[in-house]
């Protein structure tokens, strides 16, 4: 081997990675000030909720009944969700799409027998209710599922 041609090889190699540590130098700046950003836009209010107590939300149902109307079908938890003046004990489904029925039922019958939660996403208004469900104390999922207690 001539002795220049290990010398360029060094060459490119430091020049290699002396761009490598400003590329990384410049995404860990970048990460910083986005970290930055954020916590600034929380520490100002930006981008809050009006209210956690009113907001909509995850609610972890512990089911004690499931049953089926000409109209809806239902759950009943032995817990209640605050939805401004309302307190939530009842999840209802529209039976006008059969499918989502039968999986709301399927799901709800499965947290119940298995001593599980019921999770729901429900809004905090009542406009979306299916029929026969009273905004007082019902309201219909957006999203629902089983989870561990």
């Amino acid at each position: 081997m001539e002795f220049g041609q290990g010398r360029r090889a060094g060459t490119f190699a430091r020049a290699y990675f002396k761009e490598k540590r400003k590329h990384t130098m410049r995404t860990n700046m970048s990460r910083i000030l986005t970290k930055f950003a954020l916590a600034a836009a929380l520490f100002c209010g930006i981008g809050a909720a009006p209210s956690a107590a009113f907001a909509d939300g995850w609610f972890s149902c512990e089911p004690s009944e499931v049953l089926a109307f000409s109209n809806r079908v239902h759950v009943r938890c032995d817990n209640t969700w605050a939805a401004g003046s309302s307190s939530i004990r009842y999840i209802a489904v529209g039976v006008s799409d059969a499918d989502a029925a039968a999986r709301f039922v399927s799901l709800a019958n499965a947290a119940l027998l298995s001593n599980k939660f019921f999770r729901v996403y429900l809004l905090t208004s009542s406009t979306s209710n299916t029929s026969g469900c009273a905004s007082s104390d019902c309201r219909t999922p957006t999203a629902y599922g089983v989870m561990n207690r």
